[in-house]
């Protein structure tokens, strides 16, 4: 764990000292937060031990860890189904934010350029769209549009402010506007021969779209046109990955092993597992998500 401290160094004087901390940077406390489906809870990890720091729960069905409102998290409840809110200020358990009808079994819920909570919901096969503050506004992308079938986890927002969908069950993804919903294109398929195979987690770096395909066991990277670019990373069952910008370090977790891998984002090479604590950990992981600061866990 990094931390930053700023020391001053003050000569004697008759003169009054002003304590005033000059540049100083206040240290902080980053983890990663990796959701387990089977074990129905998200673990907070230390990103230099790879101790377990504490474990969030019961949040049934973990699915997606996204930023939220007024510096919260948001996590997904599948098998709640429920939208949850939790506080990395103040820690404690997380509390249910949006539940209810029409929400059937969400695995994502991102905030949109106009401040929306954008949910994808698996089960009702569409995006819902919610207000600032959790009330059902209506549905942004119909059931089924375009050719959405079973929208996933790493649904996000693109830099051009499209809404990009990572179809699973008819291994695509898919392109929506960010303003009306409708649907714009496929950006890629399993028929494109490249091995998206159930495809969950989309994350946009470095000019490019990086993909998780679990049926093909890999990352897959596009260019912003959706352009084939090549396979950053293979893993049996590749759920979740996230990248700590401190360091470069992607984060990559598998619903087929208890392991979490470090690989380096410049070359693809893999190190030691952060940790591997077996049933004792995560279990059925299915998405990772970098926490630059948990204030609650400083010192």
């Amino acid at each position: 764990m990094l931390w930053t401290l700023a020391l001053a160094c003050t000569a004697k004087t008759s003169e009054p000292v002003d304590s005033t901390p000059v540049d100083s940077v206040a240290p902080t406390t980053p983890v990663w937060m990796v959701s387990g489906y089977r074990s129905e809870d998200v673990t907070l990890v230390d990103p230099e031990s790879g101790a377990f720091l504490g474990v969030l729960a019961p949040v049934e069905g973990a699915q997606s860890v996204h930023p939220g409102p007024d510096g919260d998290l948001i996590l997904i409840a599948e098998g709640r189904p429920a939208v949850l809110r939790w506080s990395p200020e103040t820690g404690g358990d997380p509390t249910a934010w949006i539940e209810g009808e029409p929400l059937d079994a969400p695995t994502a819920a991102v905030i949109g350029p106009d401040g929306g909570v954008y949910v994808a919901d698996y089960g009702a096969n569409c995006v819902l769209r919610y207000d600032a503050s959790g009330a059902f506004d209506r549905v942004f992308v119909e059931p089924a549009a375009g050719t959405l079938n079973g929208p996933d986890n790493g649904m996000v927002f693109g830099p051009d402010g499209d809404l990009y969908v990572p179809s699973y069950s008819n291994h695509k993804l898919l392109r929506f506007d960010g303003d009306s919903g409708d649907f714009v294109e496929e950006i890629a398929t399993r028929d494109d021969g490249d091995g998206l195979i159930y495809p969950r987690v989309v994350r946009f770096w470095d000019d490019r779209m990086w993909v998780s395909s679990w049926g093909g066991d890999a990352i897959l990277r596009y260019g912003l046109d959706g352009s084939f670019q090549d396979v950053f990373f293979e893993l049996d069952g590749i759920t979740g990955f996230d990248r700590d910008p401190t360091s470069g370090m992607v984060l990559v977790v598998s619903d087929r092993s208890t392991a979490a891998l470090p690989v380096d984002a410049a070359t693809g090479q893999a190190g030691d597992a952060l940790f591997d604590a077996g049933l004792e950990g995560p279990v059925g992981a299915t998405f990772v998500h970098w926490l630059p600061d948990a204030p609650f866990l400083a010192p």
